[in-house]
This record gives structure tokens, C-alpha cells and sequence, in this order.
């Protein structure tokens, strides 16, 4: 399974080194949402998908519901 990793990215960059396996980068994308949703909510702040080699796949600003 590949792995994917969450920072989150406010200016600032809280990086994620251990990373999560999901079996799919939709499944990683879900992750993110959730994650999102528990953060509490600040301008400009987000949750980035990344893969191993640090390409971000997807993003959800914080505050997003879905």
C-alpha cells in the first residue's frame, strides 16, 4: 500500500514524517477531510495529501466540511 502524509500548512509547515498507508489516494483524500474537520478553523490554514516524494495531491482548507 502506498503511503501518504499530511502536513499542515498555515505560512508555517507542521510536516508529517511518519506518514499513513491507505490503499488508494481517494482513501488518503478522506483522511484529510477528516483531519480537517478537527482542526479548528484558521484563514489560510490546510491539510495537504502528499505522496513520498512530497507532490501534493490534494488540499482541504480547514473549516471545510466536506
Amino acid at each position: 500500500m502506498p503511503r501518504f502524509y499530511f502536513p499542515i500548512i498555515d505560512g508555517t509547515r507542521l510536516d508529517d514524517p511518519a506518514g499513513i498507508e491507505f490503499p488508494d489516494v481517494d482513501a488518503a483524500k478522506q483522511h484529510a477531510h477528516r483531519i480537517a474537520q478537527q482542526m479548528p478553523t484558521k484563514n489560510k490554514r490546510h491539510v495537504s495529501v502528499e505522496d513520498k516524494d512530497g507532490i501534493e495531491l490534494h488540499k482541504v482548507s480547514i473549516g471545510e466540511s466536506d
